[in-house]
């Protein structure tokens, strides 16, 4: 009986705590907590919790950098902030890009997270000195932005709950 009562909290708990989901394609899905805030700002989705934040945009190549285009370069040059071997197909001003965005992002070799989905990729990183994560999930026609602001745990957190639809 205990155990059984113990296993009901558990699930009830856990459909609690991520009772939401935000459908970002016909193919991929972020559950996600309840926030205290849900904001709209520009091509932006803001969720404010009490000590966190992540928010959610849509990529546009021609908008990713001021004054350049990248639109069919841009899932390329994405890849390449966190794989810098596939640099060496890009035109050199563009490789030197990404890898000024990928010190930006604070890119490791030993802090990026690659996940496939049958809808698309997945490239993560999280920075433990700007206590800062960056996603980007690649589809075909398409690429999304998380950015999320707080502990290390609610990165991962968040990076757990993108999933095929």
């Amino acid at each position: 009986m205990k155990k059984t009562l113990i296993t009901f909290c558990l699930l009830f708990l856990s459909s609690v705590a991520y009772a939401e989901t935000l459908v970002i394609s016909q193919n991929i899905s972020v559950d996600y907590e309840t926030p205290a805030i849900l904001a709209h700002s520009g091509d932006q989705l803001i969720f404010k919790y009490e000590d966190w934040s992540f928010s959610h945009s849509v990529v546009d190549p021609e908008e990713l950098y001021p004054a350049i285009d990248l639109t069919g370069l841009d899932q390329d040059f994405i890849v390449s902030i966190f794989v810098p071997e596939s640099r060496k197909i890009l035109p050199p001003w563009l490789a030197l890009l990404a890898k000024e965005q990928a010190d930006t992002f604070g890119v490791e070799l030993d802090n990026i997270k690659l996940k496939a989905l049958a809808g698309g990729r997945v490239y993560a990183t999280y920075s433990m000195e700007a206590k800062e994560g960056n996603i980007f999930v690649l589809e075909e026609q398409k690429i999304h932005h998380f950015q999320l602001l707080g502990a290390k745990e609610t990165f991962q957190r968040l990076l757990n709950n993108i999933k095929d639809r």
